[in-house]
């Protein structure tokens, strides 16, 4: 029996229900969605449109338009995200255009001939975000977009080692204060949503109490808004 052939069929159907099956409120291709993740994403949307006032900046507008992009699929705000951060041309701007590689992958045609094709699109963004954290591996803003984008993807593509380990580098960091986090801030860019991010990567690990932490640590950094709320329902299933 040829196991080599069943083991590339098995990943190429995994691949498959990736590419062509992920259903809404998966941000960055998110294959883990489940209702906690989808009621974020429908929040996390509104609370963006509601505050695009806010986003004055190139920057800030750039980042509006991929958090559209992500949590409602909106290929209008993709292009315009990926028009700015090629307009901006930085390090963290890079690491984003290749996170908008992964999301053209999740929201393309499906179909089986478009498989192979998507593929290739997650694995370029893959290796872009890798060369931005080599050549940049003292910016925090390149190694979020990495951990969040990689927390997201299946295991079969072998980056969730490669995410957490951004993702414990940050937290280090913010306990030492080497680099500054906001509280809270309009786009969510805060401490909430990475002490969320960072609870959901233990989750994947199996470290419960350390996954409670973090989501407890979330809850305790600002007053509500959407990453808030998923922590509390998160700390509820874990009771």
């Amino acid at each position: 029996m040829n196991y080599s052939f069943y083991k590339i069929t098995l990943k190429i159907v995994l691949a498959t229900l990736f590419l062509t099956s992920v259903p809404s409120g998966s941000a960055f291709a998110n294959h883990q969605v489940d209702q906690i993740e989808a009621s974020l994403s429908d929040a996390v949307g509104a609370a963006v449109e509601s505050r695009w006032s806010d986003a004055r900046s190139e920057r800030d507008r750039a980042y509006a338009y991929f958090l559209l992009a992500v949590y409602k699929h909106d290929s209008g705000a993709r292009e315009r995200a990926e028009a700015l951060y090629e307009k901006l041309n930085t390090p963290e701007g890079e690491a984003f255009l290749a996170s908008i590689e992964m999301l053209k992958a999740r929201d393309g045609a499906g179909g089986f001939f478009q498989l192979f094709k998507k593929k290739r699109m997650v694995q370029r963004g893959i290796e872009k975000l890798d060369a931005d954290v080599d050549a940049h591996p003292d910016d925090p803003k390149v190694r979020v977009v990495r951990a969040i984008t990689y927390l997201g993807l299946p295991a079969f593509f072998g980056k969730f080692e490669a995410g957490l380990s951004d993702m414990e580098i940050l937290l280090h960091r913010l306990e030492t204060g080497n680099i500054s986090v906001p509280e809270t801030e309009p786009f969510f860019r805060d401490r909430v949503s990475l002490y969320y991010y960072a609870g959901r990567y233990f989750l994947r690990k199996d470290e419960k109490k350390k996954a409670k932490e973090m989501f407890s640590l979330a809850i305790e950094s600002a007053p509500d808004n959407p990453f808030v709320v998923a922590s509390k329902k998160r700390l509820a299933s874990l009771s």
